[in-house]
């Protein structure tokens, strides 16, 4: 269970790190920094979405 917490807390503080950035600097930031905060976003929940399919797979653990 621990290792499982562990694969879901990553991608989740980039969400959350990526995210507070983008709505934070909005104003100031080039849309190419917008555009990869956004990618690092999808990347991370890409991420999380294999983390949770493998989790739930028949025999995984």
């Amino acid at each position: 269970m621990s290792m499982a917490s562990h694969e879901f807390r990553s991608p989740l503080s980039q969400i959350q790190l990526s995210a507070s950035l983008v709505e934070r600097y909005y104003q100031r930031l080039d849309q190419d920094k917008i555009l990869s905060h956004l990618q690092k976003i999808r990347m991370a929940v890409n991420d999380m979405t294999d983390t949770l399919n493998d989790f739930l797979s028949p025999g995984a653990y």
